[in-house]
């Protein structure tokens, strides 16, 4: 296996299996690549399992559903900024 650009965890498959089917685990707002990691002892056991961290860092005041993503025009450079709080 080639080494990948970003951080990552690993699951060899525990069962020698001549072509191991790949499993990718992609985690969402507010997690890392160690929450999903922890399924791999329940998964099939052929697996290759990778657990990637995403690229796009969120500060410590950032809170799940309080984010947004824009992209200028003519820029492929993602921005993320606050959403205004919703009063109730």
């Amino acid at each position: 296996m080639q080494p990948l650009s970003l951080v990552h965890l690993v699951r060899e498959p525990i069962v020698e299996v001549r072509n191991p089917p790949l499993l990718l685990l992609l985690h969402g707002v507010g997690s890392n690549e160690y929450d999903l990691f922890g399924l791999a002892p329940y998964l099939d056991e052929r697996f290759l399992i990778i657990s990637v961290r995403a690229q796009i860092r969120l500060g410590r005041e950032a809170m799940p559903g309080l984010m947004s993503i824009s992209r200028r025009r003519g820029r492929s450079l993602t921005r993320l900024r606050p959403r205004p709080a919703v009063k109730r």
